[in-house]
């Protein structure tokens, strides 16, 4: 059961039942188990001895034959043995939908697996790379298989051969009994000792294989893939091509082999009427040479089976051929246990059932889907036999014994078993189905154990009385299990928890109630009462006489255990004592302390917390503005509190005293009623200044706040400022032509920028503006606008002339009423982005300048007029030589 057998019993590879030459009185058996995929990893040894042992490389040949022959959803890796030394990682273990492409691409004969060029045989490190795979890829109730080709002993030797114990102790599917290892050795080679112990530890086999043809390694290969899921293989030739019917397999895989040129394999089967099986997918051909060496031809096909047996032949190989028959099988045994007989099945018995029982052990023959199969698929030529045998009695041989059909023509069976002793059992169903041929399959099921024992548990002592208790006392008792059971985690819970007050709770060795615990046998325990400081706003003295009940939790593949009742008995005394009802009298804009004290015989603090009924509540008179009087908690009690405009009057609330947080409330018990405390709370009013003046006083302010945000906003409104760049674009230095026209000086744009920047520094601006008084344009018809005094000099050189800052808020208004005082002066100043103003002097010339043709302004009653230039051009009046300087444009 532990040997070979054990992965056999544990999982069902969906897909591949490979069957090779074995003896045709061999009996195939079936693995069957919840999983039906397995996990295979190809180790190839690729060392340079290979090459005189291998050397048309049929090594390769067979495994690229067997994973073509593998669906897409069989899980296949390949890792070759001196790989993971040279820095080389194998594919990882994935579906062949996944990777088919990658693995036969690692077996072409131009890459490195049929190189055989390694150093060495690296036994240690292509097992560490395996053993990672495998982890990787790992999942509950899925095989994993290892099949690990070599020519010879590990080397170096004592770098090289394999930890045994470390390999196995690090796979994660080893310790679920899902991992063998076979190992396939070279007719003549001898194994490292580690590496057979390897084989023979997980269950596998040590086995030799041939290098004259391809089906003497295909043939090992395939019969360790079989037999690690429990089948046997066939290798058919023209002497005996005669294959069973193989009924219930889902297909039958060949694949024909031959050696020597010729033309392209063809796979026939037939019946015995002649009559040709329902094939499979296209039928495949190829033709295998490495270098210049030995050509084989090959060709594979698959069919359904049906119920007779077939007879297959290969065209176009004379008598040579080979054929590999691979049946593929889907069905599996499932058992279970049910109490009682089987004539009418009880309840399912998971995990065990009580000494003396009847148990009906009843096994099934179920489909790829898990439904239970009819004579459809069997044929009903069926026998069922069911192994027994007693873990707890070591050296007692397996005891066969047969089921029988159960009604319903289903393949069904069972079998009864009596009065069964107190013990371990393990039963493993086994279905045989007889082929036509003569020839039988046997599909094992898992084993699966029952245990028989009759749990007794028993408190000691067997009652409790923990006497009287008081709010905040507690009391504690020894108690030990006794009798016979498995430890398992328990809880307490009360048989009556709706009938007792919140405040009691129980705990087992200061576990509370409802928590669970891991409890053992005869181990000592204190079963403790306790009872909070609070239990309610009435005093009372009452007896309990009740029970604690201990249950127990008992996880999947565990027996369930009983419920222990403990009967207990204790009294409850509780005194509490509180105001019957609370009355203030307060002042609006005060608040006033309202002692709240709570008495009894409770040892400790109560923890009670204050919760005050809202407005909304029922018998609640309160101010229409709940905001106008509260009541809150305090350290001493109660505080009231009334706003300045609290109106005056009598009004009345409630308040509650529940249990804070801090008091231990067992799941399921009923909430503790509160204590009820009426209020009654007298305002004074305070008058109508008290309530009304200070904010009266605070809508002026704001009011005033207001008016002087609204004047400063309105300062910075009536402000307007010059930009130098529209400045600057409004002068422009002038030089005299050849034919005496003044034109604008070239490349001057930036000079005259920087002139206008300079004039205008941010200091001096805020200078400017405050010296002009920013309270005076702040109203209403007043405005600022900044002006500067421009200075023109007739000269190359534009940094000769000059602007100047002006505090003149007003300055078109002054310039109009004094003009003699503004007198051959030109400004600037921000109106309508810049506008310049010029008063000429006598002679009519403006910053020395006259204006172009000598024209002179008029004048009102003698006094000189206020002038704004747009684009006039400033002269002097003299040197008209060419390319000199001759004024200014301005505006």
């Amino acid at each position: 059961m532990h040997g070979s057998h054990l992965v056999i019993r544990r999982a069902l590879f969906p897909v591949l039942a490979l069957f090779l030459a074995a003896p045709v009185s061999a009996q195939p058996e079936v693995s069957s188990a919840a999983a039906r995929t397995a996990q295979f990893v190809f180790v190839i040894d690729d060392s340079g001895s290979m090459d005189r042992t291998d050397p048309d490389r049929l090594a390769v040949f067979a495994v690229q034959s067997l994973i073509n022959m593998l669906d897409d959803r069989d899980e296949v890796s390949l890792v070759r043995l001196n790989g993971p030394h040279d820095g080389a990682p194998p594919p990882p273990i994935q579906p062949l939908g996944r990777n088919r492409s990658q693995v036969l691409g690692l077996l072409a004969l131009d890459k490195a697996v049929a190189d055989y060029r390694g150093e060495n045989t690296r036994c240690r490190s292509a097992l560490e790379a395996t053993q990672h795979l495998l982890n990787e890829a790992y999942r509950p109730e899925v095989a994993q298989v290892v099949m690990f080709l070599t020519d010879g002993e590990c080397t170096p030797r004592g770098e090289e051969e394999p930890d045994v114990d470390r390999f196995l102790g690090g796979l994660r599917s080893r310790k679920d009994g899902l991992f063998q290892l076979y190992l396939l050795l070279f007719r003549g080679a001898r194994a490292t000792p580690a590496m057979a112990a390897l084989a023979s530890r997980t269950g596998g086999e040590s086995i030799e294989v041939g290098g004259s043809d391809p089906t003497a390694i295909l043939h090992p290969f395939a019969t360790a893939l079989s037999r690690s899921q429990g089948y046997e293989s066939y290798l058919l030739r023209p002497a005996d091509p005669r294959l069973a019917a193989h009924r219930g397999a889902e297909r039958v895989r060949l694949l024909a082999v031959a050696p020597g040129e010729g033309p392209q394999l063809a796979l026939s089967v037939h019946d015995r009427k002649g009559n040709t099986p329902r094939t499979t997918g296209a039928p495949r051909a190829g033709r295998h040479r490495y270098g210049n060496g030995r050509v084989f031809r090959f060709a594979a096909l698959d069919y359904r089976p049906d119920v007779e047996p077939v007879t297959v032949s290969v065209a176009g190989a004379g008598d040579v051929w080979k054929v590999v028959a691979l049946p593929e099988y889907r069905l599996s045994v499932r058992m279970s246990f049910h109490e009682g007989s089987c004539d009418r099945p009880g309840s399912l018995a998971q995990f065990g059932v009580d000494t003396g029982s009847t148990v009906c052990v009843v096994s099934e023959l179920v489909n790829g889907e898990g439904d239970v199969v009819g004579g459809e698929v069997t044929g009903g030529d069926l026998r069922t036999v069911v192994r027994m045998r007693r873990p707890d009695q070591p050296g007692a041989p397996a005891v066969e014994l047969a089921a029988n059909p159960l009604p319903g023509g289903r393949a069904r069976f069972g079998l009864v078993r009596s009065n069964l002793p107190k013990g371990d059992y393990e039963f493993q169903p086994e279905v045989t189905l007889r082929l036509s041929s003569g020839d039988a399959v046997n599909l094992k099921g898992r084993p699966m154990s029952l245990e028989v024992s009759s749990v007794v548990i028993t408190p000691r002592p067997e009652r409790f009385d923990f006497g009287a208790l008081r709010p905040g006392e507690s009391a504690l008792r020894p108690l030990t299990l006794a009798g016979a059971f498995k430890p398992a985690p328990g809880r307490l819970s009360w048989r009556d928890r709706e009938n007792l007050p919140a405040c009691i709770s129980a705990e087992l060795s200061g576990v509370p109630e409802g928590k669970a615990q891991q409890v053992l046998v005869d181990q000592p325990y204190n079963l403790s009462l306790r009872v909070a400081p609070y239990c309610g706003p009435q005093s009372f003295r009452r007896p309990f006489d009740t029970v604690l009940r201990l249950h127990f939790d008992t996880g999947e593949g565990q027996r369930a255990l009983p419920v222990v009742e403990l009967p207990v008995r204790f009294t409850v005394e509780s005194e509490i004592h509180a105001p019957r009802d609370l009355t203030a009298r307060v002042k609006a804009g005060e608040a006033v302390d309202l002692p709240l004290q709570v008495t009894g015989n409770f040892r400790g603090a109560i923890p009670l917390k204050a919760v005050v009924a809202g407005p909304g509540d029922a018998g609640v008179i309160w101010p229409k503005d709940p905001e106008d009087l509260t009541l809150k908690s305090s350290s001493g009690g109660l505080q009231v509190s009334a706003d300045r405009c609290c109106a005056g009057g009598s009004y009345s609330t409630q308040v509650a005293l529940v249990p804070a947080a801090g008091q231990f409330r067992p799941e399921g018990a009923p909430p503790l009623d509160p204590i009820l405390v009426p209020v009654r709370v007298e305002v004074v009013p305070a008058g109508f200044w008290a309530c009304y003046g200070p904010r009266i006083l605070w809508a002026l302010a704001a009011l005033l706040l207001l008016l002087l945000l609204l004047y400063v906003i309105s300062m910075f409104r009536n402000s307007s400022f010059l930009k130098a760049e529209v400045v600057a674009s409004k002068l422009k230095p002038l030089v005299w032509t050849a034919f005496g026209d003044a034109v604008e000086q070239k490349g001057s744009q930036q000079d005259v920028l920087r002139l206008a920047r300079t004039a205008l520094p941010l200091g001096g601006r805020i200078l400017a503006w405050l010296k002009a008084n920013p309270l005076r344009f702040g109203l209403p018809g007043r405005a600022y606008h900044e002006t500067v005094e421009v200075f023109l000099r007739s000269h190359r050189d534009t940094a000769r002339s000059s602007l100047a800052l002006m505090a003149e808020p007003e300055l078109q208004a002054r310039m109009a009423r004094e003009p003699e005082t503004f007198s051959g002066r030109l400004f600037a100043t921000a109106l309508g982005g810049v506008t310049f103003l010029a008063v000429p002097d006598g002679s009519g010339r403006i910053t020395g300048l006259a204006q172009q043709d000598g024209w002179m302004p008029a004048t009102e009653e003698g006094k000189p007029k206020v002038v704004k230039l747009r684009r006039a051009k400033l002269l002097r009046q003299e040197g008209y030589e060419e390319d000199t300087a001759a004024g200014w444009q301005v505006g």
